[in-house]
């Protein structure tokens, strides 16, 4: 048991109180147990999740040789965690399974998981999103907004759809499902996404603000949102190029775009050019928040936009 400089237990969620997981304890040595007996016990299960990646008590019931607080010996659970997820991944890895976390507390913990998942606050996004630039990072929101979209588009994540009618959150299930229904097709893209890392791969007038992700298939994805009011305005903002700074090659290959519009829940095929400075992509209009996938071939949309048909 995880005690404090006085001697007491640490309290944890709900009735209960934390533990040392070290694998040097009998507690650490329980839990690898207990994953590896579970796996074996339900082979048809995609592997573990793991709640919570981010405490960092001092124990000073034990010593692990690197920290002392107010000239104390003793040991910190952020290094408990590397030693057990290392066993764990192993393991999980070997059987080709995988491991979602809640939250990650750095990206020394974070290289141990396959995906992550960021709860309840929306900003959250705003940290992970750096920790899961090769890897799916999802968000579980209990009050499921278009506000709570936006961070999601940003960031390259998910959103879970969650909490039935009747939980009192504020929001019913059905209204949750509209939601979902819009945001969907803008979302749908950004599967197997990853970040684009050379400098400036994307320049957006002053009043978008967006990112782009590179796709499996060669493609990529730009999302946007506005900066200020004047773009949310009835209007909108109208006939404007969005550029991908990307190599030269990469720039030449690609020949189509289309966007995909939460406003009006539609789809429009948009003029590329390649120019000077990159490769232009001309958006006919922009308002609230949108989709544009960049292709060099002819994209299909239907897969993405059956959900604001209601299939």
């Amino acid at each position: 048991m995880v005690v404090d400089k006085d001697g007491s237990s640490i309290n944890g969620w709900m009735n209960c109180v934390f533990m040392n997981y070290d694998t040097g304890t009998r507690w650490g040595l329980y839990i690898l147990d207990q994953a590896f007996r579970l796996v074996d016990e339900y082979p048809e299960a995609d592997g573990l999740f793991l709640d919570n990646l981010v405490y960092r008590f001092c124990d000073f019931s034990r010593q692990d040789g690197l920290t002392a607080l107010q000239n104390r010996p003793c040991s910190k659970l952020t290094f408990a965690y590397d030693d057990i997820l290392a066993k764990l991944t192993d393991e999980m890895h070997s059987r080709g399974k995988g491991i979602m976390c809640n939250g990650a507390l750095n990206i020394e913990l974070a290289r141990f998981v396959d995906s992550i998942m960021g709860e309840t606050d929306p900003s959250l996004l705003g940290y992970l999103q750096y920790l899961s630039i090769n890897k799916p990072l999802v968000l579980l929101d209990y009050d499921i907004s278009e506000s709570a979209m936006w961070p999601c588009l940003l960031a390259g994540a998910f959103p879970a759809l969650n909490m039935p009618k009747g939980t009192g959150d504020g929001h019913s299930f059905k209204e949750k499902e509209d939601i979902f229904r819009i945001y969907l097709p803008l979302l749908q893209p950004l599967k197997g996404r990853r970040w684009v890392l050379s400098a400036h791969p994307l320049v957006l007038p002053k009043q978008v603000k967006g990112n782009i992700f590179s796709l499996a298939d060669g493609s990529y994805a730009v999302t946007m949102l506005p900066v200020s009011g004047s773009v949310r305005s009835p209007e909108g903002l109208k006939d404007f190029d969005i550029v991908l700074n990307l190599d030269k090659d990469i720039c030449k290959s690609l020949k189509h775009a289309v966007s995909l519009r939460a406003d009006d829940c539609s789809t429009n095929y948009l003029p590329v050019t390649l120019q000077d400075d990159g490769l232009h992509v001309r958006v006919d209009w922009h308002r609230t928040a949108a989709t544009v996938v960049v292709s060099a071939e002819k994209i299909d949309t239907g897969e993405w936009t059956r959900f604001w048909s209601g299939n």
